[in-house]
C-alpha cells in the first residue's frame, strides 16, 4: 500500500501527493507533526465529510487516545488531521487501518444497497 509507505517514511513537512486514479482524485499530504505516538497531517481537499468518518472511525480503536480534526478556513479546501495513540500502537498503523476499515465498510454498504435494488426490482416486475 502506497500510503503506507509514505506515512511510515515521511518527515515532518514533507509535501506528498497520492493519485487515487479509480476515482481520479488528487490528495496532497502534508505531514506537519510526528512522533512515536502522535501524527499531525494536512490534508488538501478533503473536508468535513470524509474526516467526520475517518475521526470516528479511529475513534473506534481502543489504542487511539485522541482523533480529530479541524477545518481552518471554509474557503480553502485543507483540513488538519491529529491522531494520538496509546503506547505500542503508532499512529500511521491506526490511520491506515481505519481507512482500510472505511473502506470495507464502504463496501459492505454498496453490496447491499446492490441487493435491496435486485429484491426490489424483483417485487416490482412480480406485482
Amino acid at each position: 500500500m502506497r500510503l503506507a509507505e509514505v506515512l511510515r517514511n515521511a518527515r515532518p513537512h514533507q509535501i506528498t501527493e497520492e493519485r487515487y486514479s479509480k476515482w481520479g482524485m488528487d490528495m496532497r499530504l502534508k505531514i506537519l507533526q510526528r512522533t512515536p505516538q502522535k501524527l499531525k497531517l494536512e490534508i488538501e481537499g478533503e473536508g468535513h465529510t470524509i474526516l467526520n468518518l475517518l475521526e470516528s472511525t479511529l475513534l473506534e480503536d481502543e489504542n487511539v487516545e485522541f482523533a480529530g480534526y479541524h477545518v481552518p478556513h471554509p474557503l480553502f479546501p485543507n483540513s488538519i488531521l491529529l491522531i494520538r495513540t496509546k503506547e505500542g500502537k503508532k499512529p500511521e498503523e491506526a490511520l491506515i487501518e481505519a481507512l482500510e476499515k472505511m473502506r470495507r465498510k464502504g463496501k459492505e454498504l454498496s453490496q447491499e444497497v446492490e441487493r435491496a435494488l435486485k429484491e426490489w426490482e424483483k417485487k416490482k416486475r412480480s406485482s
